[in-house]
């Protein structure tokens, strides 16, 4: 579900079957972690800087270009061959094509790993939770779906999170709105469907700042 924002905090949390006070239970937490993993993005094999070039020069359209550019070659030094005047121009325009290309795509998919490396790390270690009614310390990574969390000032906020409670609450979303001043925050339900990012004053995002509150 990805419409929290328009339910009110009771919905969510029978949705979530979970408690405001008391949190989840451990026998819960424990079937929740074996269902759904920690919370991290998943770590996928790197591929060497050769197999990406290699990937993206198998594109159908990168051979068809590749294949004009061999007959447009084959043509030119036949011309050359029968002793007419020849330009290689054509298929060395059509090579450059495919190198910049290629170099781009490489180039862009590189960034997108290092962008995703980045936001692996960007999350605080540690979160304070509510289970079994208590407020306990724990890694990060070991937050599950229907979790409490408690966040205050100077919190990195550990997972994309409905806001339930809060008291003058604002947060820095400048890393995935573009907005240089902080978000003000409220529990209230949403009425508008399909809000983007900057209208859910009732969500928290994973690896955003809590400035005040």
């Amino acid at each position: 579900m990805d419409n929290w924002y328009n339910l009110d905090k009771e919905t969510v949390l029978k949705e979530q079957n979970s408690n405001i006070q008391k949190g989840l239970s451990i026998k819960e937490i424990e079937i929740r972690q074996a269902k759904f993993g920690l919370n991290k993005f998943t770590e996928k094999k790197k591929e060497s800087l050769i197999v990406q070039i290699v990937r993206h020069l198998k594109d159908v359209a990168v051979i068809i270009l590749l294949i004009a550019a061999i007959l447009s070659f084959v043509l030119e030094l036949r011309e050359l061959f029968e002793g007419h005047s020849v330009s290689f121009i054509e298929p060395i325009v059509i090579i450059s094509i495919v190198l910049m290309n290629v170099i781009l795509a490489v180039t862009q998919e590189r960034g997108a790993e290092k962008a995703l490396e980045a936001l692996a790390v960007l999350n605080s270690p540690s979160c304070f939770v509510i289970r079994d009614g208590n407020k306990q310390e724990i890694d990060t990574t070991l937050v599950v779906l229907g979790d409490i969390i408690v966040l205050k000032m100077g919190d990195l906020v550990p997972a994309d999170a409905r806001i339930l409670e809060c008291e003058s609450f604002s947060v820095d979303e400048a890393s995935l709105t573009g907005e240089s001043e902080p978000s003000e925050k409220s529990p209230d339900t949403l009425t508008k469907e399909n809000a983007p990012l900057g209208d859910r004053l009732n969500m928290v995002f994973s690896g955003c700042l809590v400035v005040s509150g």
